[in-house]
This record gives C-alpha cells, structure tokens and sequence, in this order.
C-alpha cells in the first residue's frame, strides 16, 4: 500500500515538473526573442557612408532605458535557465 501510494505521488510530481519546465523552456525561447533585438540597439550604427574608419571620437552611449530593459531581460533570462537547473 505505502509503494502504491508513493508511486501514484512521484507521478503526480513528475507531471507536474514536466508542464513547469515546457513552461519555462517556451519563457526563455520567447524571452530570447525580445533579447536579441533589445541588445543589438545598444550597439553602436556603423557609418561605412563617410570612409573615415579613423574617427578619435567615441560612439555615443545608448539611453539608460535601453540598457535598463535588456539589464531585466538578461535577469528574466538567467532566473528561468536557473529555475530549470534547480528542478534536476
């Protein structure tokens, strides 16, 4: 009876892991979508139009708003990549 009884919980707990990690996995796949592009904005534009690859001046910084949403995005990233490690 206790081996039915603790078989029929490690299924439930197995289900119930499975549906969390496709959860997260389907999370981090669309979260990385948003990722990529957020990050390439703060890249500074290449400007191949004028032929001076020797400017002294830097590029300009992105806008903290931009650095401030892909800083939550990698965050968001690294919390469900390790709630997937935690589960093992």
């Amino acid at each position: 009876m206790v081996m039915a009884k603790t078989k029929e919980k490690a299924d439930e707990w197995n289900g119930t892991m499975d549906v969390t990690l496709i959860f997260i996995a389907l999370f981090s796949a669309v979260l990385t979508a948003f990722l990529v592009p957020a990050t390439q904005t703060l890249l500074p534009a290449s400007s191949n139009d004028s032929g001076n690859s020797t400017s002294s001046t830097a590029p300009p910084l992105p806008p903290r708003s931009d650095e401030a949403v892909c800083a939550f995005y990698y965050l968001s990233l690294i919390a469900a990549v390790s709630r997937i490690y935690g589960k093992e």
